[in-house]
């Protein structure tokens, strides 16, 4: 039972963000906002931990509220909020990126890189806007959050070469068929799967997201703890999704919110609400 937090030794609390923090429409509810402010109060480190690149997070928002770290794109990069410091890094190099993009390149896909914290796509905005429109197992909030923080730059892979970019993320999104089944993504995941030399995971929606190998969510927390001189085990991990899962088994204590996929639910130590219900606040007051 959840109540059986209490008294835990909580000193950092790593929050997902969709389908953990966030409500359905990309807010966080005065609840969850009070809860945080109260923890922060407490001395507790609380950050954000999202498979999102440091521009598409809340900032402002964080920083009202007391939290100053975030865990960013799977882990693979973590920031310092008040001043937008990389802490860590482990990213794809920039041939392996390449090779990735041209061993899908067939597929119609969105392909999203995320470089130095920020956003980068395939294609233009028209293209963006058609597959998104096409895509109707995405909630608005998340529509308007994609369109806002991305930049085009047409051939991704023609983009990272001549540039010699290293990435700290991609996310490849599909469409689904009048059945809820996502076109194309079965052939993909088999792909990539196919190779030892990065991480592949579901962040939600039918995605498919890739880092470095061995880069994950726990990469992240590992990181922060050991800049702020925190123990594995005083550390709480708070998410839904599977991309979440290696955060909630490293952390001393995995708490999966109700709504969570199958995995995270077999595999935390707690559950919580969901995230219409104020699952992060319940989970969060237990331990203050």
């Amino acid at each position: 039972m959840l109540e059986n937090l209490k008294g835990k030794d909580i000193k950092l609390i790593a929050l997902d963000l969709d389908g953990t923090l966030f409500l359905p429409n990309g807010t966080i509810s005065e609840k969850n906002k009070e809860a945080i402010k109260k923890a922060v109060k407490k001395g507790i480190h609380v950050c954000l931990s999202s498979g999102r690149p440091l521009a598409g997070l809340p900032k402002k928002e964080a920083l009202e509220l007391g939290i100053e770290y975030a865990i960013t794109t799977n882990g693979s990069s973590v920031y310092r909020l008040t001043d937008d410091k990389l802490i860590g890094e482990s990213p794809l190099d920039c041939k392996t990126a390449v090779d990735i993009l041209d061993s899908i390149a067939d597929f119609e896909i969105t392909r999203d890189a995320y470089i130095d914290g920020k956003a980068k796509s395939a294609g233009d905005l028209d293209f963006y806007l058609n597959f998104l429109d096409r895509q109707g197992h995405l909630t608005k909030g998340l529509k308007d959050y994609l369109i806002k923080t991305r930049s085009f730059v047409g051939d991704l892979s023609k983009y990272i070469k001549e540039n010699n970019l290293k990435l700290q993320k991609f996310t490849f999104n599909f469409l689904s068929d009048d059945y809820g089944n996502f076109i194309s993504r079965d052939d993909v995941e088999k792909i990539l799967r196919s190779r030892d030399d990065i991480t592949v995971v579901t962040g939600g929606y039918g995605d498919l997201e890739v880092t470095a190998k061995g880069i994950d969510k726990a990469n992240g927390i590992k990181i922060l703890c050991e800049t702020l001189g925190i123990d594995k085990a005083n550390a709480m991990a708070i998410g839904d999704s599977e991309n979440d899962l290696a955060m909630i088994t490293y952390s001393g204590v995995g708490v999966a919110m109700a709504n969570s996929e199958d995995i995270i639910l077999e595999n935390a130590d707690y559950i919580t609400f969901s995230c219409i219900d104020d699952g992060v606040a319940y989970a969060i007051e237990q331990v203050i």
